[in-house]
Protein backbone atom coordinates (compact mmCIF):
# COMPACT_ATOMS: atom_id res chain seq x y z
CA UNK A 1 0.00 0.00 0.00
CA UNK A 2 2.83 2.38 0.84
CA UNK A 3 4.56 1.58 -2.50
CA UNK A 4 1.36 2.38 -4.45
CA UNK A 5 0.95 5.69 -2.63
CA UNK A 6 4.54 6.63 -3.31
CA UNK A 7 4.16 5.73 -7.01
CA UNK A 8 1.01 7.87 -7.36
CA UNK A 9 2.79 10.77 -5.63
CA UNK A 10 5.79 10.51 -7.99
CA UNK A 11 3.56 10.38 -11.07
CA UNK A 12 1.65 13.43 -9.86
CA UNK A 13 4.89 15.31 -9.23
CA UNK A 14 6.23 14.51 -12.72
CA UNK A 15 2.95 15.62 -14.31
CA UNK A 16 3.02 18.88 -12.37
CA UNK A 17 6.63 19.63 -13.38
CA UNK A 18 5.88 18.80 -17.02
CA UNK A 19 2.87 21.10 -17.03
CA UNK A 20 4.86 23.93 -15.48
CA UNK A 21 7.61 23.62 -18.07
CA UNK A 22 5.21 23.21 -20.99
CA UNK A 23 4.03 26.81 -21.22
CA UNK A 24 4.02 27.86 -24.87
CA UNK A 25 2.08 31.10 -24.68
CA UNK A 26 3.06 34.19 -26.69
CA UNK A 27 6.09 36.15 -25.55
CA UNK A 28 5.17 39.30 -23.66
CA UNK A 29 5.28 42.54 -25.65
CA UNK A 30 8.28 44.79 -24.91
CA UNK A 31 7.54 47.50 -22.37
CA UNK A 32 8.99 50.88 -21.52
CA UNK A 33 10.70 53.29 -23.85
CA UNK A 34 14.16 54.26 -25.05
CA UNK A 35 16.00 56.59 -27.39
CA UNK A 36 16.99 56.49 -31.06
CA UNK A 37 20.34 58.16 -31.75
CA UNK A 38 20.54 59.07 -35.45
CA UNK A 39 23.71 60.29 -37.17
CA UNK A 40 24.54 61.60 -40.65
CA UNK A 41 27.92 61.70 -42.39
CA UNK A 42 28.04 63.52 -45.75
CA UNK A 43 30.90 63.60 -48.26
CA UNK A 44 31.49 64.89 -51.79
CA UNK A 45 30.69 68.12 -53.64
CA UNK A 46 27.48 70.09 -54.14
CA UNK A 47 26.47 69.35 -50.57
CA UNK A 48 22.88 69.73 -49.39
CA UNK A 49 23.34 72.74 -47.09
CA UNK A 50 19.69 72.68 -46.04
CA UNK A 51 20.21 69.37 -44.29
CA UNK A 52 17.78 66.46 -44.18
CA UNK A 53 14.68 65.26 -42.38
CA UNK A 54 14.66 62.29 -40.03
CA UNK A 55 11.47 60.22 -39.88
CA UNK A 56 10.58 57.48 -37.40
CA UNK A 57 7.78 55.09 -38.37
CA UNK A 58 6.71 57.36 -41.26
CA UNK A 59 6.00 60.27 -38.92
CA UNK A 60 6.69 63.81 -40.06
CA UNK A 61 10.43 64.32 -40.02
CA UNK A 62 12.58 66.47 -37.78
CA UNK A 63 15.57 68.42 -39.08
CA UNK A 64 19.06 66.93 -38.97
CA UNK A 65 22.26 68.47 -40.37
CA UNK A 66 24.48 66.98 -43.06
CA UNK A 67 27.08 65.93 -40.47
CA UNK A 68 25.13 65.82 -37.27
CA UNK A 69 23.39 63.74 -34.62
CA UNK A 70 19.84 63.84 -33.29
CA UNK A 71 18.28 62.01 -30.36
CA UNK A 72 14.64 60.97 -30.58
CA UNK A 73 13.40 60.27 -27.06
CA UNK A 74 10.44 58.47 -25.49
CA UNK A 75 10.30 55.89 -28.29
CA UNK A 76 8.23 52.84 -27.25
CA UNK A 77 10.24 49.66 -26.86
CA UNK A 78 10.17 47.46 -29.95
CA UNK A 79 11.20 47.61 -33.60
CA UNK A 80 11.05 50.93 -35.46
CA UNK A 81 11.68 52.14 -39.02
CA UNK A 82 14.04 55.11 -39.32
CA UNK A 83 14.41 56.95 -42.64
CA UNK A 84 16.38 59.91 -43.97
CA UNK A 85 14.25 62.19 -46.16
CA UNK A 86 14.53 65.44 -48.13
CA UNK A 87 17.87 64.49 -49.69
CA UNK A 88 18.84 66.84 -52.55
CA UNK A 89 18.89 65.46 -56.14
CA UNK A 90 22.67 65.92 -56.20
CA UNK A 91 23.03 63.62 -53.18
CA UNK A 92 22.18 60.05 -52.34
CA UNK A 93 22.18 57.79 -49.28
CA UNK A 94 24.86 55.13 -49.73
CA UNK A 95 23.92 53.22 -46.60
CA UNK A 96 20.66 51.36 -46.01
CA UNK A 97 17.68 53.73 -45.97
CA UNK A 98 15.35 53.14 -44.24
CA UNK A 99 16.82 51.07 -41.42
CA UNK A 100 15.05 49.10 -38.71
CA UNK A 101 16.28 49.46 -35.13
CA UNK A 102 15.25 47.69 -31.95
CA UNK A 103 14.55 49.96 -28.99
CA UNK A 104 14.96 48.54 -25.48
CA UNK A 105 13.65 50.14 -22.30
CA UNK A 106 16.01 52.80 -20.92
CA UNK A 107 18.57 52.13 -23.69
CA UNK A 108 19.71 53.82 -26.91
CA UNK A 109 19.47 52.37 -30.43
CA UNK A 110 21.66 53.81 -33.20
CA UNK A 111 20.66 54.61 -36.79
CA UNK A 112 23.63 55.78 -38.88
CA UNK A 113 23.30 57.21 -42.40
CA UNK A 114 26.04 57.91 -44.94
CA UNK A 115 25.34 60.40 -47.75
CA UNK A 116 27.41 61.18 -50.83
CA UNK A 117 26.96 64.28 -53.01
CA UNK A 118 28.15 65.35 -56.45
CA UNK A 119 27.56 64.55 -60.13
CA UNK A 120 26.70 60.85 -60.45
CA UNK A 121 28.52 58.59 -62.87
CA UNK A 122 26.99 56.07 -65.24
CA UNK A 123 25.84 52.55 -64.36
CA UNK A 124 26.72 49.82 -66.85
CA UNK A 125 24.85 46.51 -66.71
CA UNK A 126 26.47 43.58 -68.55
CA UNK A 127 25.22 40.07 -69.31
CA UNK A 128 27.18 37.02 -70.45
CA UNK A 129 25.45 33.77 -71.35
CA UNK A 130 26.78 30.23 -71.71
CA UNK A 131 25.08 27.00 -72.63
CA UNK A 132 23.07 25.68 -75.55
CA UNK A 133 22.17 27.78 -78.57
CA UNK A 134 19.97 29.47 -79.54
CA UNK A 135 20.06 31.73 -76.49
CA UNK A 136 16.92 33.62 -75.46
CA UNK A 137 16.62 36.91 -77.28
CA UNK A 138 16.33 39.12 -74.21
CA UNK A 139 16.25 39.24 -70.42
CA UNK A 140 14.21 41.62 -68.28
CA UNK A 141 16.02 44.25 -66.24
CA UNK A 142 14.76 46.40 -63.35
CA UNK A 143 16.53 48.99 -61.20
CA UNK A 144 15.11 49.78 -57.76
CA UNK A 145 12.05 47.68 -58.72
CA UNK A 146 11.35 49.93 -61.72
CA UNK A 147 11.14 48.22 -65.12
CA UNK A 148 14.02 49.25 -67.39
CA UNK A 149 13.11 47.15 -70.41
CA UNK A 150 15.24 44.34 -71.77
CA UNK A 151 18.88 43.45 -72.40
CA UNK A 152 20.41 40.88 -74.72
CA UNK A 153 22.04 37.63 -73.55
CA UNK A 154 25.54 38.97 -74.27
CA UNK A 155 25.21 42.72 -74.08
CA UNK A 156 25.75 45.90 -72.08
CA UNK A 157 23.52 48.88 -71.43
CA UNK A 158 24.34 52.20 -69.79
CA UNK A 159 22.01 53.97 -67.34
CA UNK A 160 22.78 57.62 -66.68
CA UNK A 161 19.65 58.97 -64.97
CA UNK A 162 20.19 57.48 -61.50
CA UNK A 163 20.82 59.48 -58.35
CA UNK A 164 23.87 58.96 -56.20
CA UNK A 165 23.68 56.28 -53.55
CA UNK A 166 22.64 52.67 -53.15
CA UNK A 167 20.61 50.93 -55.88
CA UNK A 168 19.48 47.39 -56.64
CA UNK A 169 19.67 45.85 -60.11
CA UNK A 170 17.42 42.86 -60.89
CA UNK A 171 17.73 40.56 -63.89
CA UNK A 172 14.99 38.08 -64.79
CA UNK A 173 15.69 35.24 -67.23
CA UNK A 174 13.22 32.79 -68.85
CA UNK A 175 12.64 29.21 -67.78
CA UNK A 176 15.51 27.04 -68.95
CA UNK A 177 18.09 29.63 -67.91
CA UNK A 178 19.59 30.20 -64.46
CA UNK A 179 22.36 32.02 -62.62
CA UNK A 180 23.63 28.99 -60.71
CA UNK A 181 23.57 25.44 -62.06
CA UNK A 182 23.47 23.96 -58.54
CA UNK A 183 20.86 26.38 -57.20
CA UNK A 184 18.52 27.10 -60.13
CA UNK A 185 16.75 30.45 -60.06
CA UNK A 186 15.46 32.81 -62.72
CA UNK A 187 15.85 36.08 -60.81
CA UNK A 188 19.05 37.66 -59.49
CA UNK A 189 19.36 40.97 -57.63
CA UNK A 190 22.63 42.78 -56.98
CA UNK A 191 23.37 45.98 -55.02
CA UNK A 192 25.46 48.79 -56.48
CA UNK A 193 26.49 52.21 -55.18
CA UNK A 194 26.78 55.21 -57.48
CA UNK A 195 29.49 57.64 -56.36
CA UNK A 196 30.33 61.12 -57.64
CA UNK A 197 32.08 61.14 -61.02
CA UNK A 198 32.64 57.37 -60.88
CA UNK A 199 31.15 54.81 -63.24
CA UNK A 200 29.70 51.67 -61.67
CA UNK A 201 29.35 48.21 -63.18
CA UNK A 202 27.10 45.23 -62.50
CA UNK A 203 27.61 41.91 -64.31
CA UNK A 204 25.36 38.86 -64.56
CA UNK A 205 26.49 35.41 -65.73
CA UNK A 206 23.66 33.27 -67.10
CA UNK A 207 23.54 29.57 -67.95
CA UNK A 208 20.93 28.33 -70.48
CA UNK A 209 20.37 24.61 -70.93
Amino acid sequence: MRRSAMRVTCIGLVATLTACGDSTGPAPAPTGSGTIHATTATNGTQLDDNGYLLSVDAASGQAIGINAAVDVGAVPAGRHRVQLLDVAPTCGVSSANPVTVSVVNAATAVAAFTVICGVPGTLTVTTTTQGLNPFPRTYKIAIDSVDRGTIGPNASIKVSDLALGLHSVRLTVPTGCTFDFFNPKTVSTKPVTLRPAEDANVSFSVICL
